[in-house]
């Protein structure tokens, strides 16, 4: 997904793997590399939308982890780490890992 040429692919994969934290939580995922990969892939994008989507990924891990998410991201620019923040609001910090039965 990361090398693929179609930013409407990289989109796709983000949204995707936004409903699986969703569903399943942060207890089966390993939360530094996802966080590396949307620092690295999804923020640095050229293209809005895969910015967007990215950040409105990062707003579901936070729900589960809460502000320690934000120890991750000091090298972040201030306008994404804005963004973040925007994010954070949509999806407050619940307390507790998280996860629904199939």
């Amino acid at each position: 997904m990361k090398e693929h040429k179609n930013p409407k692919v990289l989109i796709e994969g983000l949204l995707w793997m936004g409903l699986a934290v969703d569903d399943f939580g942060v207890s089966y995922i390993k939360l530094k590399e996802l966080i590396d990969f949307l620092k690295e892939t999804g923020l640095q994008s050229s293209a809005a939308a895969t910015r967007n989507a990215s950040t409105k990924l990062f707003g579901v891990p936070y729900r589960f982890v809460g502000p320690d998410i934000k120890e991750f991201l000091t090298d972040v620019k201030p306008a994404l780490l804005s963004a973040l923040d925007t994010e954070y609001e949509k999806n407050p910090y619940e307390g507790y890992q998280h996860t629904k039965l199939l």
